[in-house]
């Protein structure tokens, strides 16, 4: 479980990095590599996170 929590604490973080690098250079697909990794972030990381910190 712990590891599965920074993995995809790493790959969200990974994904919105990039996206907002290739935003910045203004290439496609920046967008799309943002809303992956928000959706990564919200949906898996952060119950994951919470219930590691909190040991439900």
């Amino acid at each position: 479980m712990k590891k599965l929590t920074f993995i995809s604490g790493a790959i969200a973080f990974s994904l919105i990095g990039i996206g907002l690098l290739l935003q910045i250079m203004h290439l496609k697909g920046a967008l799309l590599m943002q809303i992956f990794g928000l959706l990564i972030f919200s949906t898996l990381f952060s119950p994951l996170i919470f219930r590691y910190w909190y040991k439900f």
